[in-house]
């Protein structure tokens, strides 16, 4: 099991969840990684990095099945991104919720770097989901649509 930094305050041990110290939240522009908040619902897995394989397959003419070690050879984007649970400052709501007691530290930013899903499906299965749509939550990488947005859009 991993040891949370100092900086972080553990609110459950298994699985493993910190937040940030609020005193060391706003430290920087980017979150370094021993004071990132962890969130988790379930046990970390334990991946074998030769094994590992992204399977897309269901609902598709042709299933796509790419290693750890093709992704790798792909271009990669990268960018600054916050991230911060939706039970952020839990602990104030009137009345109170079950899940974390998160007060106000469940949020980081990060400079994130890899291959981004849209290309890994263009790549492979643009010609199938042209008319497909993707959940997609409201960022500034894609055109919302009343919640949704479409691949066409999404590309």
């Amino acid at each position: 099991m991993e040891t949370p930094g100092a900086d972080l305050i553990l609110r459950r041990a298994d699985p493993l969840n910190c937040e940030v110290r609020l005193s060391r939240l706003a430290d920087g522009d980017a979150t370094p990684n021993d004071r990132f908040y962890i969130r988790n619902h379930f046990p970390v897995p334990k991946i074998d990095a030769e094994l590992w394989r992204l399977r897309v397959h269901g609902h598709v003419k042709e299933p796509l099945d790419i290693s750890l070690r093709e992704l790798r050879r792909m271009s990669a984007v990268t960018l600054p991104v916050t991230l911060e649970c939706a039970g952020n400052g839990r602990t104030f709501f009137n009345p109170r919720i079950e899940g974390e007691p998160w007060v106000l530290g469940a949020v980081s930013t990060a400079v994130w770097k890899g291959i981004a899903l849209s290309d890994i499906l263009k790549s492979r299965f643009w010609r199938y989901l042209q008319n497909f749509a993707l959940h997609t939550f409201q960022t500034t990488m894609f055109q919302p649509v009343g919640g949704m947005a479409m691949i066409g859009k999404a590309f």
